[in-house]
């Protein structure tokens, strides 16, 4: 036999889903950061590696892996922060948004306590 739902349970079953919606967005947002910082780092260890051997092949000047990367870290850093924070505030406010409005209806249909 079920227990029917009745409004003590669909408030916590609503600030679960919510909870859970919140802590994806910030997983998303974690793999974002990564992602990028990781691209950056990727891109500018490869450009190193060619301007070394343009070097070495004695068609290029010197290059200085500590100039290249360190660069790549901080262009990495506020390009990966940036979209991390910008995907993930817009994903969570989109959240909340929903979760607003579907709360207001609730309350106007009788359905929800305030």
């Amino acid at each position: 036999m079920t227990t029917p739902i009745t409004r003590a349970h669909a408030v916590p079953a609503a600030a679960r889903v919510r909870r859970a919606a919140i802590l994806v967005l910030l997983l998303f947002g974690f793999t974002v950061w990564n992602l990028i910082f990781h691209w950056h780092h990727v891109a500018d260890s490869r450009d190193y590696l060619y301007r070394e051997s343009l070097h070495q092949l004695g068609r290029g000047p010197a290059v200085d892996a500590r100039d290249i990367m360190g660069t790549s870290v901080r262009v990495g850093l506020i390009d990966a922060t940036a979209w991390s924070v910008g995907l993930t505030g817009a994903g969570v406010a989109i959240v909340e948004l929903v979760f607003r409005r579907e709360s207001q209806k609730a309350r106007q249909s009788g359905g929800l306590d305030a």
